[in-house]
């Protein structure tokens, strides 16, 4: 359910916004989530169509975007995507092993994948 928490903060964020441009309606709604942001696209869409309902947005075309996750090496510099655990791995865990592809050290900052933004909304004055 945290998808609907987040559709309703995109809302207010969206409303607030037309309202202070003193739009008639907003047009189209640009949203950027990493692919481990743990968000469900499909399930946040549903719940900012029903957010938006009766409001300058209903009509919004909605166009969700995935970031790919990506890592810096602390200890060789390098920067690229991690690979999967999944495949032969156990347990309940599967997504994105945290080690550099280039050198195989653990010491890694996660650089992108893990946001959640409104990257553009588009109105009609």
């Amino acid at each position: 359910m945290h998808e609907a928490s987040i559709a309703e903060s995109i809302v207010r964020s969206v409303l607030r916004a037309a309202a202070e441009a003193k739009a008639e309606k907003v047009e189209s709604v640009t949203l950027e989530f990493g692919e481990w942001s743990a968000f469900e696209p499909a399930q946040v869409e549903f719940w900012l169509k029903v957010g938006f309902e009766n409001t300058p947005a209903a009509a919004a075309a909605l166009e969700i975007r995935t970031v790919p996750g990506r890592i810096r090496c602390r200890a060789c510099g390098a920067e690229g995507a991690c690979p999967q655990n999944g495949s032969g791995v156990t347990g309940p865990f599967v997504g994105p092993v945290l080690e550099c592809p280039s050198c195989g050290g653990s010491d890694v900052e996660i650089i992108s994948g893990r946001e959640a933004v409104v990257k553009s909304i588009r109105v009609v004055k």
